[in-house]
């Protein structure tokens, strides 16, 4: 039997057919992803955005500021599920929303994706916090199929803020999450919550690589900004243990700030993380990964993980003028921060613990006249 060369033709069309339909339910798959991910989210605050959430005023102390931060692990569905991995993620948050997050006035949370989840519209809604950030959508043209899960929530306004993602796409499967960091101004304080390229084996330089890279350009950020009130929250992925510290060492080069946890001996910092599979997984041994850098200076006199501090900072805010029969004068409004107390948060709700930091805020006003 001879060769046919229109049943070849055909067969050659029927491929470029089907290449092309599949080509086009991916596309729709994608476009069917980024709407549910519009509807499934809140949008980020303005700052002077009023929302429908409310708080008791005796939730917040006037001169006392509560930050926790902490990596939630609610991971997206897709790569984990409550039915086969046993994740109760629901029951987690609703038990985060109602035991723990009341006792906070700023959270800065990690690992909440809204990727085909309710979960943090939910979060937004229940937790009672009156201000938030929550991340963007990733772009379409990003190849990103979650966004950072990232989100901080307030009880102060929150006067500025952005959200970032970052220049140097992530490596594994870190490179399908719009990882970046989030900017807020809350009174007075600077504030950057962040979530940085993850380790996947030990020793791994090119996710480490990744993370140099990431930390610097917060660090850029930040030295644009100018400001001296700066808190760096979140899960930094820097293992204090890991190769006699030097990582450690060279995130607060970079960084050049202090650790809140503030350890004499970095060997000695406490355990912030367990790996759900520390036991099938010997590379996910417990970690020190979580982390509250801090730009006040740190008398390093104690080593333990709990402990009164004395980090003081003053920054000057709001002038005001006045005139009367005989002088002009200008009222200067002094605040001063002090950290009070620092301390990892041991609810064993997540697979990595909080990191609470109790910051003391005195206004005092004087006058100058001219």
């Amino acid at each position: 039997m001879g060769f046919d060369p229109r049943s070849s033709t055909i067969r050659l069309q029927f491929e470029d057919l089907k290449n092309k339909l599949m080509i086009a339910f991916c596309l729709c798959l994608v476009l069917l992803f980024k709407f549910w991910s519009t509807l499934t989210r809140h949008r980020s605050a303005t700052p002077n955005q009023i929302h429908s959430n409310q708080i008791h005023s005796n939730q917040i102390h006037s001169n006392q500021i509560r930050i926790l931060t902490l990596n939630c692990f609610m991971r997206s569905w897709g790569i984990a599920d409550d039915y086969t991995t046993f994740d109760y993620k629901n029951e987690r948050l609703e038990e985060l929303i109602k035991s723990e997050f009341p006792k906070y006035d700023i959270l800065c949370l990690q690992e909440v994706f809204a990727t085909f989840s309710f979960r943090s519209h939910h979060l937004v809604s229940r937790a009672g916090f009156k201000y938030y950030i929550v991340p963007n959508d990733p772009p379409l043209w990003s190849r990103k199929f979650m966004d950072s899960g990232l989100i901080i929530l307030s009880r102060y306004p929150i006067e500025e803020f952005e959200c970032v993602s970052f220049t140097h796409t992530g490596v594994y499967s870190d490179q399908f999450a719009d990882k970046g960091f989030q900017y807020a101004k809350i009174q007075d304080l600077h504030i950057i919550n962040t979530h940085v390229q993850s380790d996947y084996q030990v020793n791994d330089t090119l996710a480490t690589s990744v993370k140099l890279h990431q930390w610097s350009q917060i660090k850029q950020f930040m030295d644009h900004k100018n400001k001296k009130t700066w808190l760096v929250c979140g899960d930094l992925n820097c293992n204090a243990y890991e190769d006699n510290n030097a990582l450690y060492t060279k995130m607060l080069t970079i960084f050049k700030m202090n650790d809140l946890l503030c350890p004499q001996d970095p060997c000695h910092r406490p355990v912030t993380a367990r790996s759900h599979d520390s036991v099938t997984n010997p590379g996910k041994e417990p970690r020190s990964v979580d982390y509250i850098l801090t730009s006040l200076p740190c008398d390093g006199s104690t080593s333990h993980v709990f402990y009164p501090a004395s980090h003081d900072f003053v920054t000057t805010k709001d002038t005001a003028c006045d005139s009367n029969a005989s002088h002009n004068y200008v009222i200067i409004q002094d605040r001063t921060f002090k950290v009070i107390a620092c301390r990892v948060e041991e609810f064993c709700l997540s697979d990595h613990y909080g990191i609470s930091a109790f910051i003391r805020n005195e206004c005092k006003e004087r006058m100058l006249c001219h």
